[in-house]
């Protein structure tokens, strides 16, 4: 197995069943990205909003609201966090250069194959100028989505979302506005 799915499926399955219960539907403005985050080998980059924590950890970006929501196991409502990993599709066994944004969610979906899970229907969805996948899943314990998007070049980002069931609309926007600014530069000699 190789490290996208050692390194995403046990995160997803986690996240997906973290999210905790409360919260209400609002849709604000994304909040301003005035924050530059820069991994360490340079090869991911983008801006997200001051006061929000962005760290790299065993290879996963996350990106929280708070430190709290980062520390948390499971984000309390208002706490709104996501882990991403950004790198070539065809590492991942089953999955080509040539793979759609609904082959590459559909693909990570069924890899946790979790009864305790119920997933939407995969649907493919603009983010920007990119295409993604998304799936959307609840828990007993909440919500979560699993996006898959296309960074060009045969490279697709894995981002995980969760926050409490029902505040999702709250940050989407926020979360929509900081892939827009996701960059990805291959390492030279890959």
């Amino acid at each position: 197995m190789n490290r996208w799915i050692r390194a995403l499926l046990p995160l997803l399955l986690v996240v997906l069943l973290a999210a905790c219960g409360g919260g209400s539907a609002v849709t604000p403005t994304p909040l301003a990205l005035t924050q530059n985050y820069v991994s360490g080998d340079g090869t991911i980059s983008f801006q997200y909003p001051p006061d929000w924590v962005a760290t790299a950890v065993s290879g996963q970006v996350t990106i929280a609201n708070s430190q709290a929501a980062f520390e948390s196991p499971s984000p309390a409502p208002g706490q709104f966090l996501t882990r991403m990993i950004v790198g070539p599709i065809a590492s991942v066994s089953g999955l080509s250069a040539d793979s759609k944004p609904l082959d590459v969610v559909t693909f990570f979906v069924e890899s946790l194959s979790s009864s305790a899970i119920t997933f939407s229907a995969p649907v493919e969805t603009p983010i920007g100028t990119r295409r993604a996948g998304r799936v959307d899943g609840t828990g007993a314990d909440g919500q979560g989505v699993i996006l898959a998007l296309d960074m060009g070049d045969g490279n697709y980002s894995i981002i995980s979302v969760t926050c409490s069931p029902g505040e999702l609309s709250r940050f989407e926007g926020t979360l929509e506005a900081i892939l827009q600014t996701l960059v990805y530069v291959p390492p030279k000699g890959s």
